[in-house]
């Protein structure tokens, strides 16, 4: 089913005011993140081909977000999803979806997943100063991250490559409990603070992007759609430490969105999608 993307930006936009809301409320500090903010700062809303909000929180702030949320988001179909409660979810960051939506990804199956259309919201960490011990962290939360993975994901059987991959998998469950490489990880990000670091850095999928301090706690709003929402006040050193040259657009072939969903649907929650799939 072909839907609109902006469509799905609208509905997108509609979770970044409820949480928004509830940062604004409660004092907390948030940012415009990645594709986000140079949406932000380049067409003053979303880049016209991009399929996603993220936010950005300093951990201190993530942590008190990540405890209030689910009581405080309004309206009541607007849910977060933690990987801390979620079997299948190795991720690290949280996702705030529209539970009256349906947005399913090839890889992302499983009932306990988030299935609405979505938000990102990541935390930000302090980054070690001595060469010696970032780079040791580095090394360690890229093994972790595979481990993590094997450990929460099912993975497919289709080549011979992907029926070893599920037998590293199978040796890996039986070695490690299943919480084990997730809090491994949760005790690196958090072992110092943005405001006691020159630097900071957020992780995806084992890969880390690393910033000055500065450009995630000082912020100003900016226009974005029909409101003003925070961003790295140096938005210069944030957006080209991201993106290199980020005022220039990308070849038309690029301008594409980065999410594949094969089941969308904005007026028809996947709760009513599993239902159905398990009375049929």
């Amino acid at each position: 089913m072909e839907i609109d993307i902006r469509a799905i930006q609208l509905k997108e936009l509609e979770i970044l005011k409820a949480v928004a809301d509830v940062c604004e409320r409660n004092g907390l500090r948030y940012f415009l993140d990645g594709g986000t903010c140079l949406g932000a700062v380049r067409h003053q809303g979303f880049i016209p081909w991009d399929d996603d909000i993220d936010i950005g929180m300093p951990r201190q702030d993530y942590e008190k977000f990540r405890a209030i949320a689910p009581e405080e988001l309004a309206p009541h179909h607007i849910g977060v999803v933690d990987s801390e409660k979620t079997v299948h979810n190795h991720r690290m960051f949280l996702k705030v979806h529209d539970t009256r939506t349906t947005f399913i990804c090839p890889s992302e199956v499983m009932p306990d997943m988030w299935h609405g259309i979505n938000i990102d919201i990541f935390p930000y960490d302090g980054y070690p100063a001595s060469r010696w011990e970032a780079w040791r962290m580095r090394k360690e939360l890229r093994v972790l991250w595979r481990v993590d993975y094997a450990r929460r994901c099912p993975l497919p059987d289709r080549t011979p490559i992907d029926k070893l991959k599920r037998g590293v998998a199978v040796v890996i469950k039986l070695i490690f409990p299943h919480d084990w490489p997730h809090n491994r990880r949760t005790k690196l990000f958090t072992r110092y603070a943005p405001e006691a670091c020159e630097r900071s850095f957020m992780e995806v999928f084992g890969d880390l992007y690393i910033y000055p301090s500065d450009c995630i706690l000082r912020t100003e709003k900016m226009p974005f759609e029909d409101m003003q929402f925070p961003c790295p006040a140096d938005y210069e050193t944030y957006l080209t430490i991201h993106y290199g040259d980020w005022r220039k657009l990308p070849p038309e072939e690029k301008r594409v969105a980065k999410h594949n969903g094969i089941h969308i649907s904005l007026d028809k929650s996947y709760l009513d999608r599993w239902w159905e799939e398990k009375k049929a």
